[in-house]
């Protein structure tokens, strides 16, 4: 019975954590939209932006210190070493957000291989799609052994974790290549910014949340997503242990 009651508070705190930061990137991306419709005020505190360091990005860098050390924790204390690869992946994800890697590398790749514009798409997002592409082979050569090796639940979590990655990547790379085409177009541009760094902040949180539920644990945290905290049958056995208190 206070295995019920201590799942019942996990899941209480897990999805305070997710509204929580779903609530912050909200406001966020609304100060954004206020900053550049109503007051012609400069944006870079609301979203993310690597010349300066704004609020936004501030709490981007906590979101990944926070990631890291979940994973270091499941590693080293839950000895679950099928999250390695990840470990070092979000590590590598944090520096090159801190340091702009991914511009200074775009550009390299588009000069070794002398990419040209293609199809409306300017060489630069061409270079960052190589270099992320790269990266992705890297990691999934990488992580494919530590993968196999790992129990079924293991692997369902890590599956889940390279879908939330993939759309990390949608916003950040493959919404900034689109961006591309409405160069010159402000009004397009401003609500495709939003969407990009807003997804990325979005899917970021919703990484940093999945990592805590399993960290507690909780070994199904999609139910939380949708509001759902404790089944029918588990509501009835907390009422009776309540009224045996």
């Amino acid at each position: 019975m206070s295995v019920n009651k201590k799942k019942f508070r996990q899941a209480i705190r897990a999805q305070g954590l997710l509204w929580l930061l779903m609530l912050a990137d909200a406001l966020f991306m609304a100060g954004h939209a206020i900053a550049w419709m109503f007051w012609d005020a400069p944006t870079d505190m609301f979203l993310l932006n690597g010349s300066t360091l704004g609020l936004a990005e501030g709490f981007q860098y906590l979101k990944y210190l926070g990631i890291l050390c979940l994973l270091a924790y499941l590693i080293g204390l839950k000895k679950q070493h099928a999250y390695l690869p990840l470990f070092f992946l979000f590590a590598f994800l944090f520096a090159d957000d801190v340091s702009q890697l991914h511009n200074r590398a775009s550009w390299v790749f588009v000069h070794r291989l002398q990419l040209q514009p293609l199809a409306g798409v300017h060489a630069q997002p061409l270079g960052k799609i190589f270099y992320t592409a790269t990266i992705a082979s890297l990691f999934m050569g990488v992580s494919g052994r530590y993968y196999l090796k790992a129990s079924s639940e293991l692997r369902r979590a890590f599956r889940d974790i390279l879908v939330l990655l993939a759309g990390f990547l949608f916003f950040g790379v493959g919404l900034d290549v689109f961006q591309t085409f409405f160069v010159g177009r402000p009004r397009i541009g401003f609500w495709l910014t939003l969407t990009e760094e807003g997804g990325e902040m979005l899917v970021l949180s919703l990484l940093l949340w999945y990592l805590y539920c399993l960290f507690l644990p909780l070994k199904h945290p999609w139910p939380l997503f949708w509001g759902r905290i404790i089944g029918k049958n588990e509501q009835k056995r907390l009422d009776r242990i309540t009224k045996l208190r």
